[in-house]
């Protein structure tokens, strides 16, 4: 561990326990932007047609078998790209939901991770005690290999993978002293992109009964296919930025620091996230 860490420890401001969460808010943004950015190159592909007969004019030396290949390809790249724009961008905003979730499954194993390699305490909460350990296995691996395969265990001991939407995060969170109370509209977003999440990994957005049931209130019947709107995408961007947030507060009174101080390390964040962060937590 590096000096400078050791002092925050001392100070009471856990960088190791911090770091991970505006990891992921930074990366949360970028994946917002990129999204955006999709969206207006594909609406400009709409257009590739008239530019590749610009193209052919300014370039008159070109073949015409040439010109024809091009002028196909770009009919057919512009006609994808309309039918993009006229649906709402279903594939982007279907494979951003993915990343969303992915990501914060990520964080969270990784944070808990980190938790259990830097933590003093937390090898002595009493579920990890009472875990099973293949001691031939455990033995062979190194320092952070050790704290995933008690992080594996342990998932397995309070059933985490059967779990729906922020409940599956917050049973692990509980065994340290980390989970708490979701603000109900942050717990409903989450439930809804978990469920969103699944079928378009698990039924190739291809809506059933399991899923009309889980969320009645998006109003779908069944077959039909699932399509993600770019408000609901950023209502769902918004709800991960925010629940990684919120656990990054429950870090700092585990710690002793004030909510000052962890804002302080949400302000390292854009100030539009930060202030649409602020927002959600209220």
């Amino acid at each position: 561990m590096s000096t400078e860490t050791e002092e925050t420890e001392k100070k009471g401001v856990p960088g190791w326990g911090m770091q991970p969460f505006n990891d992921f808010i930074d990366y949360v943004e970028e994946l917002g932007q990129l999204v955006y950015l999709s969206i207006r190159g594909i609406s400009f592909m709409t257009k590739s047609p008239e530019l590749v007969n610009l193209l052919a004019v300014i370039e008159n030396s070109k073949e015409v078998e040439e010109q024809e290949r091009l002028m196909e390809l770009a009919k057919r790249e512009a006609q994808l790209a309309k039918d993009e724009v006229k649906n709402g961008f279903p594939l982007l905003h279907a494979q951003a939901v993915v990343s969303l979730w992915g990501g914060l499954e990520t964080l969270i194993k990784f944070f808990l991770s980190k938790w259990l390699a830097m933590e003093p305490k937390a090898m002595l909460v009493s579920q990890v005690q009472k875990l099973k350990v293949r001691v031939s296995e455990y033995e062979s691996l190194d320092n952070e290999e050790r704290c995933s395969y008690i992080l594996d265990l342990l998932e397995r001991e309070v059933k985490a993978p059967l779990k729906h939407g922020v409940t599956r995060f917050e049973v692990l969170l509980n065994v340290f002293g980390l989970g708490g109370n979701v603000k109900k509209e942050i717990r409903k977003n989450l439930y809804e992109i978990y469920q969103v999440r699944n079928v378009i990994v698990h039924r190739r957005s291809t809506v059933d009964t399991r899923f009309i049931k889980a969320c009645p209130w998006l109003k779908y019947s069944i077959g039909d296919q699932l399509t993600i709107s770019h408000e609901s995408f950023q209502r769902y961007n918004q709800a991960v930025m925010s629940y990684a947030a919120l656990i990054m507060i429950r870090v700092g009174s585990y710690f002793g620091k004030s909510l000052d101080e962890v804002y302080a390390h949400l302000k390292k964040t854009s100030f539009e996230s930060f202030k649409r962060i602020n927002e959600a937590l209220q």
